[in-house]
């Protein structure tokens, strides 16, 4: 019978980030529309009634919860972020 750590290990997966997650502001935005839509996701499925504008993730709410000005997120300078709120706002 051979012995091995794996049979034992309890390692938890960490959530994998996209290559584009290269910077701690990055990680932090990242981090924060990933919270947004948990929320919201997690609200609706409770069966919360959510008016329109409580369905969908700001790109300005986020940049306040993440420290940073709202200017940073615009089309032009975080293109990466702007299209993650989109994909997450169409789901």
């Amino acid at each position: 019978m051979k012995f091995s750590l794996e049979q034992y290990s309890n390692v938890v997966n960490a959530t994998e980030e996209p290559k584009w997650v290269t910077s701690p502001t990055k990680r932090n935005l990242y981090q924060e529309v990933n919270k947004a839509f948990n929320r919201i996701k997690t609200l609706m499925e409770a069966g919360t009634v959510l008016g329109v504008k409580d369905r969908r993730i700001v790109a300005r709410n986020i940049a306040k919860e993440s420290g940073v000005h709202d200017s940073l997120l615009n089309k032009r300078r975080q293109p990466e972020i702007h299209e993650l709120i989109t994909n997450k706002n169409a789901e």
